[in-house]
């Protein structure tokens, strides 16, 4: 496996060196060590679909584990330091090769031989030239950008004559010279260059807390809307950690302040009444002058640095843990006599101590009343515990909680060296919050100065633990909504106003949210009403039109617009399981948070506003969003598997669609489901629902692999073989299926019934009866299960001897549907394959040009022998005979009938 890859917050010169290099190497895959900067990334955004794929670092991690890597090329660096974690699988590769214009430096990687150029994609473009290999137009225009921006549009000291010989190429090639001045636009204007000459002539450098700060004022008359974004690219251009800007004069200052995350510049300036996010804040001081105001935010900053204490100072040095193998009936009699809500869970004593996992009180209560409290209490541990090094920042903690971390975090250094615990409440009292803030909040990011978003690894902050993954702005969410909806977002929209004016919460939720960050098709538009969803569907279509199938009883609706647009809703709701197993009690009238928290995966647990004063801002408060960025399946709570099994076979669904795994407590959890009997209390329908739709999946296959692993086959039945001949045929099934559709035309049976046929083939014969109850649709799929694999084998062995179509027809006629694309899946000889195709195409549609009104004019008599002479003219047409030779054929079966 060959890799190619480029530098942390890479910019336009290394996306498009890659894609060059892609197209010099056309087999090897691109990867980036991280997230690409604010230009390239608004840039792919918008143009990447019709440019090569280049994974993130979580996908690239997946793809190379266990893989052979060959070579590794790394463009437009070729130091160790600036690919992040790729560094460290450098020594795993066969080769490895840098191209890199920058002057060479010690520690380098092994360089190519590279031109004098300022671009390093237009040494690669000239080669592209040599090589006669002409990029499309998309292409061209990238590589057009890479080099205007790193040669300052050929105006920085470093430029050749190689970068515009490059220019003039991608130019002739195609390149949309529109987007120079869509992308790079030649840097400011000459009122911003004054703010930012004034700005950095007042620098004032302080220190507080041990951390440089830089305090900036400007004064004027008028608001200057821009110079947010001054402060921020000055912040940036000279590495400061935070930096404050004073802005008026008169009646009005405006302070505005940007963070690298050294400083929480929203806790500060909500001081003086303002807010914002922890990088991004702004406030307004109002009958101030700039010398008065620069002594009220010094204020603010020495009250808000003094409570940014370290997560040691503020821990709860005094806490209980419980061995893992406890009871979960002993865990709930010391977490109601100690009045804890969360509980440690340990292995070993001593020196040899291990923290292995967290329960909390809602769980262990559950399992109680559902009679588990005789089981390990480690057997509902959802979650390895978090952990935070002592000197850490409290704030880290905060965020951890709010990005999903549980309620409970150790302090000290894993696996057993813990010097206290935070809890939630403990960790917003120690930072003065007047509340503690609903997750997810503090995670979103303002469209004015924060970085655009991707789905890629984000750097860890931390000894311990990484950094929570940095929320979508509502701005970038908008614009990801508005591109996966499409027609059905205005419908969305009008929703959001009505819910608005009612001060009703409505939010998009679960595999809407989910896909829509994946940038993947979204199938369907799911809405989540804190209120009557019912309701709000027909009086979308009382204003605006269409029709409304609505289900009273469990609070759910369709809106179809006019156009044909439709959108499910739903009230928000909370769900109860009596007993493990069983279909929840559902009521309704319930909070935003407990709707998602009802859901099966960490990643289908998020919800986006759509209230117009709120669009596009994230809810995710059980940390979908870093789940789903390191490709992970997660569920939210120790009792899911006991609760509902069916979301085991859903996890097998989704982690083979999305190319996820399991998260290893995740794991644990469904293995002690597994073995305290949950799956045997499943009922057969419920259980044959998500086969179904696993098996309509195009990754059936994996799915089945993954449910063998977890050893859930014999949840299926008992006498089920999941050997690796099933394995084989249900693969063999999965391409005749997908050979046959464009075969077949309509009528074609579905994926999913070829499959359940090859599934019932791992069945003992005798033994089926429990598959009429799991399996959907009428009787003759039921007959197929019960005898379509010994049929359709039987019917392929004979198949091998047939000479002629109308023998051929004699055999595949007694099939079903489904028992013969099975049957071509079964088909081991190139003949009997050739032979099925040929009757899925033509012969089974073929009719002789002899009929029986023919044969009637001709004199002949109605009677068995007419039907005789009728199927022998059809034989003949099966075989190819002429119309003479038809009724030669029907006219001697007559004869012989008499």
């Amino acid at each position: 496996m060959d890799i190619a890859t480029t530098h942390l917050s890479a910019d336009l010169d290394g996306i498009a060196s890659l894609v060059a290099l892609r197209l010099l190497e056309p087999g090897i895959e691109l990867g980036l060590p991280g997230s690409m900067d604010s230009v390239s990334r608004r840039f792919w955004a918008e143009e990447g679909g019709a440019l090569p794929a280049i994974s993130n670092l979580a996908k690239l991690r997946r793809r190379i584990e266990g893989a052979r890597l060959g070579r590794l090329l790394v463009v437009d660096t070729a130091s160790p330091a600036r690919i992040g974690e790729i560094a460290a699988w450098v020594e795993r590769f066969d080769e490895v090769l840098a191209y890199d214009t920058h002057p060479p430096a010690d520690g380098d990687l092994p360089r190519a031989p590279m031109a004098d150029a300022a671009a390093c994609v237009s040494v690669l473009v000239m080669r592209l030239a040599e090589a006669g290999v002409r990029p499309s137009p998309q292409e061209a225009g990238l590589f057009l950008l890479g080099i205007h921006e790193d040669t300052g549009h050929f105006t920085f000291p470093g430029t050749r004559a190689l970068d515009h010989r490059a220019a003039a190429l991608c130019v002739e090639w195609g390149a949309p010279e529109e987007w120079v001045s869509r992308y790079v636009p030649k840097g400011f204007t000459s009122r911003q260059l004054g703010f930012l000459e004034a700005m950095s002539r007042s620098v004032v450098h302080e220190e507080m807390g041990g951390i440089p700060l830089k305090l900036l004022s400007l004064e004027f008359e008028e608001y200057e809307p821009d110079l947010s974004v001054l402060l921020e690219q000055l912040r940036a251009a000279e590495g400061w950690p935070a930096a404050f800007l004073l802005a008026g004069g008169g009646d009005r200052v405006d302070v505005i302040g940007r963070s690298a995350g050294a400083v929480d510049v929203a806790a500060v300036l909500r001081g003086l009444g303002g807010g914002g996010h922890p990088s991004a804040a702004s406030a307004v001081l109002r009958g101030t002058t700039l010398h008065e105001a620069r002594a009220i935010l010094r204020g603010a900053l020495e009250e808000v640095l003094e409570r940014q204490r370290l997560a040691g100072a503020a821990a709860v040095h005094s806490f209980v843990h419980l061995p893992a193998s406890s009871s979960i009936g002993e865990a709930a009699a010391l977490i109601h006599q100690r009045r804890i809500d969360s509980l440690p869970l340990t292995r070993g004593k001593g020196r040899s101590l291990r923290y292995v996992g967290i329960v909390s009180r809602r769980d262990v209560d559950a399992a109680v009343h559902h009679g588990l409290g005789s089981r390990p209490v480690e057997e509902i541990s959802a979650a390895a515990p978090q952990w935070l090094a002592p000197d850490r920042p409290i704030a880290e903690a905060r965020e951890m909680m709010i990005a999903g971390a549980g309620r409970l975090i150790l302090v000290g250094h894993p696996p057993g060296e813990a010097v206290g615990i935070l809890t939630r409440g403990g960790v917003f009292r120690a930072m003065d919050e007047p509340r503690l803030m609903a997750a997810g909040e503090a995670r979103q990011e303002s469209s004015s100065g924060a970085a655009p978003w991707s789905l890629s690894k984000q750097p860890g902050a931390g000894a311990s633990v990484s950094a929570p993954p940095r929320a979508p702005s509502p701005g970038r969410v908008m614009e990801l909504i508005r591109q996966g909806l499409g027609e059905r977002w205005p419908l969305v929209e009008r929703l959001g106003a009505i819910a608005e004016a009612w001060g009703q919460g409505l939010h998009l939720v679960g595999g809407t949210v989910r896909d829509l960050f994946l940038e993947a098709p979204i199938r369907d538009v799911d809405l989540m009403l804190e209120g009557e969803a019912p309701r709000l569907a027909r009086e979308a279509a009382r204003r605006f039109g269409g029709t409304v199938e609505s289900h009273e009883a469990f609070g759910t609706a369709c809106w179809i617009g006019p156009t044909g647009a439709s959108v499910d809703l739903a009230s928000a709701r909370f769900e109860h399981y009596e007993r493990p197993a069983a279909l929840p009690t559902v009521a309704l009238h319930a909070g935003l948070r407990q709707d998602l928290f009802r859901r099966d995966f960490t990643i289908n647990a998020m919800a986006i506003s759509v209230d117009p004063r709120q669009a596009g801002a994230l809810l995710d408060p059980y940390g979908g969003l870093a789940d789903l960025q390191a490709g992970r399946l997660r569920v939210l709570h120790g009792l899911s598997f006991h609760d509902d099994p069916t979301r085991a076979f859903r996890a097998a669904r989704f982690a083979a669609r999305l190319d996820f795994e399991l998260a290893p407590e995740t794991l644990g959890l469904l293995g002690a489901a597994r073995r305290a009997g949950a799956f045997e209390k499943l009922g057969r329908e419920r259980l044959g629902a998500e086969l179904d739709r696993i098996l309509g999946e195009s990754a059936a296959v994996q799915a089945f692999r993954l449910l063998r692993g977890w050893r859930l086959l014999h949840a299926i039945h008992p006498r089920f073989s999941g050997s690796r001949g099933f394995i084989e045929r249900l693969g063999k099934a999965r391409t005749a299926a997908h050979r046959v559709e464009g075969l077949w035309g309509e009528g074609a049976p579905s994926q999913a019934q070829v499959l359940w046929i090859a599934l019932a083939s791992a069945i003992p014969r005798g033994e089926r009866e429990p598959l009429d109850r799991m399996v959907p649709g009428g009787s003759k799929l039921r007959r197929a299960l019960h005898r379509g694999p010994e049929k359709a084998r039987g019917v392929v062995r004979s198949l091998a001897k047939a000479t002629r179509g109308s023998d051929v027809a004699a055999l595949l006629e007694t099939l079903e549907p489904a028992e013969l694309v099975y049957a071509l899946a079964l088909a081991t000889g190139e003949d009997e394959a050739q032979w099925i195709e040929w009757w899925i195409r033509e012969g089974r549609a073929i009719r002789s040009s002899v009929n029986g009104d023919r044969l009637l004019a001709l004199g002949y008599r109605q009677g068995p022998s007419l039907k005789r002479a009728l199927d022998a003219a059809r034989a003949a047409a099966r075989d190819g005979l002429d119309d003479a030779t038809q009724l030669a054929v029907a006219k001697a079966a007559l004869q012989a009938g008499r």
